[in-house]
C-alpha cells in the first residue's frame, strides 16, 4: 500500500482526487488547501505520492526541498490550467505527471501504477528477509528485552544472519544489552542513505555476534528536528536486502515513527504486562492499527514481566485485546538484574530463555518445545471487560 499526500486549493477538486485514491487502495496522509506553513507535515508523513497544486506561491522552493529528502516522493502537479507553458514548467521542475480540471481518473490512475510498479521492482530486488517488530504498549513492557533474546536466539538456533535495529530514539537500549561499539545510529543511516551500500553498511552496524549485527539507537536523545519518517522506513528496507532476519525495536505506544516502519515487517508483537491498564492500551493500538488497514493476521499480542503469583489466560486476554496471545514471558527480574550487572543476555536455560526458544522455533517453523511449567503456571489471572 503507497501513501499519498493532497496539496490543492479547489476544495471540489481536491475531494475528487482523494476519493479517486481512496478508490485505488492509495493511503491519504494529508489533504490540506496549502503548503504554507505545513512543512512539518509532509516531513512527518513523507508519502510516496505528492498531488502538489502548483498555481500557488514558492512552488520551486518546495520542489527544491522535496529532493532534498532522505527519500523523495514522486510528485504529481496540479494547475487551474492546463496551457501548455504551465504543463512545462511542472515537468522543468520535476513532476511526473499533469492534472487540471476536470479530474483524469485515467491519468491519475495511470501515474499511481507507475508509482506502485517502480516500488515492486526496487523491493523485488532486495533480499527477502523475514522482518519481525516489537512495539511496547507502555514503557517498562519488556519489549526491548524480547527483541534483543529473540534477535540472539535465531541466530544460535542457525535461522540465518540477523539484524536488530533499534528504533527507540529516546531510550533505545539494544547497543547496551549487547555491549555494541558503533558510535553510530540508526540516524546515521537514514542520513546516509542516499550512498547507503554494504561496505557503507558494516561499518555503521556493530557485529556483536558471528552473523547477528545491531544497529543502536542514537546514545544521545535527539532535541532538533528529525529527518522524514520514511528515511528511517528506506533503512528497515535497506536492511532487509541483507539479512535473513531483521529485528525492529519500535519502542513504545504508536507514533508516526512507528507507525511508518510496521508496513515494512511481516509480524508485529504488540508488548504488553497483565495489568488491566497496559492490556486497554494494547487493545487501543491494535484497533487503531486496524483502522488504517493493516492485516490483523500481523499483529499478535506477547505478555510480559507476569509474576510467579499470577497466570495470564491467553483466551481471556484475546477476547479482550482482539488478538491472539504467541507467547507469555515471566518476570524473572533477578535473572534480568544479574544479566545488567554482568552485561550479558539471560540465560537459554531459564524460563525467560526457553520461553524465547519458543517463540524462535514458532516464527521459523521448528517443532516447538514446551517449557516446563513453573510456579507462576498455578494460577489464573482473570481480565475485565472494558
Amino acid at each position: 500500500m503507497i501513501s499519498a499526500g493532497i496539496v490543492v486549493t479547489d476544495r471540489e477538486f481536491r475531494e475528487q482526487i482523494v476519493e479517486c485514491l481512496q478508490g485505488l487502495g492509495v493511503r491519504i496522509a494529508f489533504a490540506l488547501e496549502t503548503t504554507a506553513g505545513q512543512a512539518h507535515v509532509l516531513e512527518a508523513t513523507n508519502p510516496d505520492v505528492l498531488v502538489l497544486d502548483f498555481s500557488q506561491p514558492g512552488i520551486p522552493d518546495v520542489m527544491a526541498d522535496l529532493k532534498s529528502l532522505e527519500a523523495p516522493v514522486s510528485v504529481i502537479a496540479v494547475h487551474h490550467l492546463g496551457e501548455p507553458d504551465a504543463i512545462l514548467a511542472a515537468l522543468r521542475l520535476g513532476a511526473r505527471e499533469f492534472l487540471c480540471p476536470p479530474l483524469n481518473q485515467k491519468a491519475l490512475a495511470e501515474a499511481i501504477r507507475a508509482v506502485e510498479s517502480e516500488r515492486t521492482q526496487r523491493e523485488a530486488r532486495r533480499r527477502a528477509a523475514t522482518g519481525v517488530g516489537f512495539l511496547a504498549a507502555a514503557g517498562g513492557c519488556g519489549a526491548t528485552t524480547i527483541a534483543c533474546h529473540l534477535a540472539a536466539e535465531l541466530r544460535r538456533s542457525g535461522a540465518g544472519y540477523v539484524g536488530l535495529l533499534d528504533f527507540d530514539l529516546a531510550a533505545g537500549m539494544a547497543g547496551f544489552w549487547f555491549g555494541a561499539n558503533s558510535s553510530y545510529s540508526v540516524l546515521d543511516a537514514v542520513h546516509n542513505l542516499g550512498r547507503m551500500d554494504t561496505s557503507l553498511w558494516k561499518g555503521l552496524v556493530s557485529t556483536v555476534q558471528p552473523q547477528l549485527d545491531v544497529l543502536p539507537a542514537p546514545s544521545e536523545i535527539p532535541l532538533g528536528g528529525l529527518p522524514g519518517m520514511r528515511g528511517f522506513a528506506e533503512v528497515l528496507r535497506y536492511a532487509r536486502s541483507q539479512y535473513d532476519w531483521v529485528v525492529a525495536d519500535l519502542a513504545e505506544h504508536l507514533t508516526p515513527l512507528s507507525l511508518a516502519l510496521l508496513e515494512d515487517l511481516d509480524t508485529i508483537f504488540l508488548v504488553t504486562t497483565p495489568e488491566l491498564a497496559s492490556l486497554l492500551q494494547t487493545r487501543r493500538i491494535a484497533q487503531r492499527i486496524l483502522q488504517l488497514n493493516y492485516p490483523k493476521a500481523k499483529l499478535k499480542v506477547l505478555v510480559s514481566r507476569v509474576q510467579k503469583d499470577v497466570v495470564v489466560s491467553s483466551e481471556d486476554i484475546k477476547t479482550m485485546v482482539g488478538l491472539p496471545v504467541e507467547g507469555i514471558f515471566p518476570s524473572d527480574s533477578l535473572e534480568i538484574v544479574e544479566a545488567h550487572a554482568s552485561g550479558r543476555l539471560m540465560s537459554p536455560k531459564c524460563d525467560f530463555g526457553r520461553r524465547i526458544a519458543q517463540l524462535a522455533a514458532k516464527l521459523t517453523g521448528k517443532t516447538v518445545v514446551e517449557p516446563r511449567p513453573s510456579k507462576f503456571s498455578l494460577f489464573r489471572f482473570k481480565t475485565q471487560e472494558a
